[in-house]
């Protein structure tokens, strides 16, 4: 448990019994929530009960803490309770010695010391340097420091000497003079060493925490060396009580060097003065404006006003009055300083009254001051928890809320996480919903509850009307609450849980919310429930929505979406489109992913996805170290090349200057091979330190990476898909086209919010218009709920990521029907099929060895079967099932009409005529044709061969360029 202030500590019953020097040093300002039930304990049975109850810390300093806090909440133990309960932690002699020590208590000590030998005492005495010593006189247990120099008279020196007389010099630091007198008595020949060690430590020490009658002591006993420590580490100890408040501790060294009091002030930038404005000690500052007035317009200045600023941070908002008071003319220059930073500083913390200070000393400012830094001050105030602040700054720019919620890409809420109020607060904003709704590995622990609770408020108000109103229908006014309400709609759909019914069926009931349940409340995405419903197979969303009359009319307009739903999305489309990575996958995309994965899982069991990502992290080295990024640098006039290395450690060995190496990482940011490398990457030191989405090496936190491990899986199994050359590329795709569409998907996700932002740009035709860019910065990687989408969309021109249309269909039947033809005409055949087929074109009648010459070509039953075999296994079997009637339909033959009794006649639109000339017919034929095509320049022969060339696929690197 831990406290703000000292005076919060003093009000806690077990956490006020621990002395201050203990609470910092030992119990590092924190009181185990373990040992809070111990120090409670009636007496000495319940507490060794709660002792066996747990379990036992391990570490030494724990264990201290526990047998400290037993014995400061239990005065009434005796030695042997206490000695009971120590050997139930597993105290050793030399640590029970030691707690005893830092306890101070005289009586047990003492009693604890007859257990020791003389011998084990020495030992004990002396170890780590006379720690026991030392801690004693840090502490100010003055009989246990003189019973241990009874108990080893001739160490005692020693003692005193030890770490550079520390002793002394803590003794001071806690205004213990009781012991630096027993010190000094002790070895009075070593007293100027003691107070000079350290340069002035103890000196220093008794004045950082005020404590005025140890620097009197320390003044009589070494007068000549006064003005040394007053001078000691430029003037510190001046800074150091104007620091914490100590006017005496100022004013005694003022009268002891006057002559050097303006240069104590105005020492180090007025740090003593920015110090003691940080704090809130109006005391020193008003104490230092009258002995230095002609330096206190410099002390308010300095550094670009940061007393003014840090009083602002730490909320002390007499200290601004009182600079506003004494510079009136600078006010809006402290105000504005560092881009508005006081303002966000005191919104970051909470201080309310600060914010109103300076909207009522700069109301013309205002809407400047909220917006600066894209709304940093909101997003810190929720990252911290103030709701209070949130509050205001919605109140003096009303217009501003949602675009402040937003800001940073909805940085506000992702920050907020650990603040209930505040994330609450945010969801009651219908962008903020939207966004967090639609994220929901990252915010379904809040929007679920959230979403609840507005179901329930809202059914409180429904039945208070009805109560009042028999006959009231229940309604929404406010726009703002109708969009709230649809995206709390669009939430329970997404859930997809039957339970819901009744809560979808509570919301569309309401007017207002039913209205728009067919509108593009999303722009662009006109009825996005019912979409989304069918998209996730949410029958009985779908059958509520269907009941509106506005849903079920755009429905039967759009054919019930009934080829999104089966996945006729453009991925190409959405590859383009930066927020397609929050579209769920459809139910047809999710069982073609369904199908690939099934098809690859045994490739990818044998090889095991460590090896296939291995393999990829290892192509894209290679690709990298062939193509690397480079810099063109200017030096004394001459250009020069830098070959960027693939790797951080190599970057750093090139010792590039500051502006060389910003300039690096940015060519890096462009590389789509490094950034999808770096994507992959554990560590990537070029993530941004500040990137969310990340995972943080708790032993190191400069270390991040991005959740690529999360989808190791689904990665090398769509690596595989795209490396695979048996799967032919479709869509006028290449092997080529496929593996650099991967690239670019990795690398975007990798950076997927370094293109959150927005600018305004013109086009061709001179408009204004907003486009995203990338920032340039470190990695920002995409959203948990972003990847899977992204992945899905990054192999293209595969047939298993292709939704089948009748397009294809008629292109794959085409290519069928030809090859057919051309396999079964030859030589032999080809002169009969020939004159067969040039009777129908002179209209003469065909004879029976016409027919059979023409039948005997036909696609047999068996082959089409077999046909139909290879596009299921081709594509999807479930979308080819729907294409066997129209398949069978193309191959039927009809007796009774003469072009369709053959299928070369039925198929005649293909220009199978070309089939039945001979090779060397055909030869002449292209040939003139491309003479007659360059008589209009359309074609040079040059242009032909060149073109042939570029078509020709070569291999490299494992796939065809």
């Amino acid at each position: 448990m831990k406290f703000s202030t000292h005076a919060e500590r003093m009000q806690h019953p077990q956490a006020k019994l621990i002395p201050q020097t203990l609470w910092n040093t030992l119990f590092f300002k924190d009181l185990p929530n373990s040992l809070i039930p111990l120090m409670q304990a009636c007496d000495e049975h319940a507490l060794i009960y709660r002792l066996k109850a747990i379990t036992l810390p391990v570490y030494t300093r724990e264990i201290l803490c526990l047998w400290l806090g037993i014995a400061l909440s239990h005065p009434e133990f005796n030695s042997q309770s206490l000695q009971r309960i120590g050997d139930m932690l597993g105290v050793s002699d030399q640590l029970m010695f030691y707690a005893a020590v830092l306890w101070g208590n005289e009586n047990y000590f003492k009693d604890l010391m007859t257990k020791y030998s003389t011998r084990s005492l020495q030992d004990m005495i002396a170890a780590d340097n006379y720690l026991a010593f030392r801690h004693s006189a840090e502490n100010g247990h003055l009989s246990i420091l003189q019973y241990l120099a009874e108990k080893a008279p001739e160490k005692l020196k020693k003692m005193i000497t030890a770490q550079h007389y520390s002793a002394f010099s803590f003794a001071a630091e806690n205004g213990h003079l009781t012991v630096l007198q027993f010190l000094a008595e002790k070895d009075p020949e070593k007293l100027q060493e003691m107070i000079a060690a350290m340069n002035y430590l103890a000196f220093r020490l008794a004045a950082e925490n005020g404590h005025l009658t140890v620097l009197q002591f320390l003044a009589e006993k070494a007068p000549e060396k006064l003005q040394k420590m007053i001078d000691a580490d430029d003037f510190h100890a001046f800074r150091l009580a104007a620091e914490n408040g100590y006017l005496t501790v100022l004013q005694f060294l003022a009268e002891k060097a006057p002559r050097k009091l303006s240069a104590m002030i105005v020492n180090q930038n007025c740090s003593s003065f920015k110090n003691a404005a940080e704090n809130g000690h109006l005391s020193i500052l008003k104490y230092m404006a009258k002995k230095a007035p002609e330096k206190l317009q410099e002390m308010i200045a300095t550094k670009n006003y940061s007393a003014f600023r840090i009083a602002a941070e730490n909320g002390h908002l007499s200290i601004l009055e009182y600079l506003a008071e004494k510079a009136p003319g600078k006010l809006h220059e402290m105000i504005a300083a560092e881009g508005y930073l006081a303002f966000r500083a005191a919104a970051a913390n909470g201080h309310l009254s600060v914010l109103q200070f300076f909207a009522e000393k700069a109301p013309e400012k205002l809407h400047e001051i909220i917006t600066a830094q894209n709304y940093y001050a909101f997003t810190l105030a929720a990252k911290n928890g103030h709701l209070s602040v949130l509050q205001y700054l919605a109140e003096e720019a009303p217009g501003k809320l949602q675009d402040m919620i937003a800001a940073d890409n909805y940085e506000a809420l992702h920050r907020a996480t650990l603040h209930t109020p505040v994330i609450n607060y945010l969801l009651s904003q219908a962008n903020a919903l939207a966004f967090a709704e639609q994220h929901h590995l990252e915010f379904a622990q809040h929007v679920i509850p959230f979403v609840t609770q507005k179901l329930a408020d809202l059914q409180v108000q429904k039945n208070t009307i009805e109560h009042d109103n028999a006959y009231a229908v229940f309604d929404i006014t406010s726009p703002e609450e109708g969009k709230l309400l649809f995206y709390v709609l669009r939430n329970l759909i997404r859930q997809n849980d039957p339970a819901r019914r009744d809560d979808i069926l509570f919301l569309i009931s309401i007017p207002s919310v039913k209205a728009l349940a067919h509108t593009e409340v999303t722009p662009h995405q006109p009825n996005e429930l019912l979409r989304l419903a069918l998209s996730l197979g949410n029958e009985t969303a779908a059958e509520l929505l269907l009941g509106i009359p506005a849903v079920r009319e755009l429905a039967a307009q759009n054919n019930f979406y009934h080829a999104e739903q089966h996945g006729a999305l453009d991925l190409q489309a959405l590859a383009q489109d930066r927020e397609s990575s929050m579209t769920a996958l459809t139910q047809g995309e999710q069982q073609r992913l369904k199908r690939a994965i099934t098809h690859y899982q045994p490739m990818l069991k044998q090889a095991s996805v460590p090896a296939v990502m291995e393999d990829l992290y290892t192509t894209l080295t290679q690709h990298y170290e062939q193509n690397p990024a480079t810099l063109t640098i200017e030096h004394q006039g001459k250009q020069t090349t830098i070959t960027l290395p693939l790797r951080w450690e190599a970057l750093q060995a090139l010792h590039l200057d500051e502006p060389t190496h910003q300039d690096a990482l940015k060519v890096y940011y462009q590389h789509k091979v490094h950034s999808a490398w770096r994507y992959l990457s554990k560590p990537n030191p070029w993530m941004h330190e500040q990137a969310s989405y990340v995972y943080v090496n708790p032993h190191n936190t400069a270390e991040k990476w991005s959740t690529f491990e999360e989808y190791q899986s689904l990665i090398s199994m769509l690596y595989l898909a795209v490396m695979d050359k048996t799967m032919p590329c479709i869509d006028h795709h290449t092997f080529e086209s496929r593996w650099e569409h991967f690239i670019d998907e990795l690398a975007l996700i990798g950076r997927a919010h370094n293109w959150d932002k927005t600018r305004i740009i013109t086009d061709a035709d001179e408009n204004q218009v907003t486009e995203e860019f990338d920032d340039l910065e470190g990695d920002r990687p995409s959203c948990f709920s972003g990847v899977k989408r992204r992945l899905f969309q990054s192999v293209l021109g595969h047939p298993f990521f292709i939704l089948l249309t009748e397009d294809i269909i008629k292109q794959e039947i085409r290519e069928f029907v030809r090859q057919h033809f051309k396999d079964c005409i030859h030589d032999t055949n080809r002169d009969a099929i020939k004159s067969a087929w040039e009777k129908g074109i002179i209209l003469e009648e065909r004879t029976n060895e016409d027919w059979e010459a023409l039948k005997a070509v036909d696609i047999s039953q068996e082959k089409l079967d077999a046909f139909i075999r290879s596009l299921k296994n081709k594509y999807e079997e479930a979308q080819i099932v729907s294409f066997i009637p129209y398949i069978q339909n193309k191959f039927a033959l009809n007796k009774d009409k003469e072009s369709e009794r053959a299928h070369l006649l039925k198929f005649g639109y293909l220009q199978l005529e070309e089939l039945l000339e001979s090779d060397n017919e055909q030869k002449n034929i292209h040939q003139c044709s491309a003479q007659r095509l360059s008589q209009f320049g359309l074609f040079t022969p040059e242009e032909s061969s060149s073109s042939s060339e570029k078509n020709t696929p070569k291999c490299q690197y494992g796939y065809v360029v």
